[in-house]
């Protein structure tokens, strides 16, 4: 998971949103794929699965994005 925080009534711009993926992308099990699908949404449509694992959560109202798995310095 990424969070990205941004100011009420603001916009996340693209660049952002496409730097975050990559990084979510290569931190998972896509690292090694050419391209990676990464799905985003509000912090507000992700809940936590009751009664599961650490980390499990579902996630509504969600996007996705098609990125290269990468670590931006």
């Amino acid at each position: 998971h990424v969070i990205i925080k941004i100011k009420k009534n603001k916009v996340l711009p693209d660049h952002v949103l496409e730097k975050a993926a990559g990084l979510a992308a290569y931190f998972s099990k896509s690292r090694n794929q050419t391209l990676a699908t990464v799905i985003y949404t509000q912090r507000k449509f992700v809940r936590k699965i009751k009664g599961a694992e650490k980390g499990k959560v579902t996630v509504s109202n969600e996007k996705s994005i098609l990125v290269k798995p990468e670590v931006f310095k």
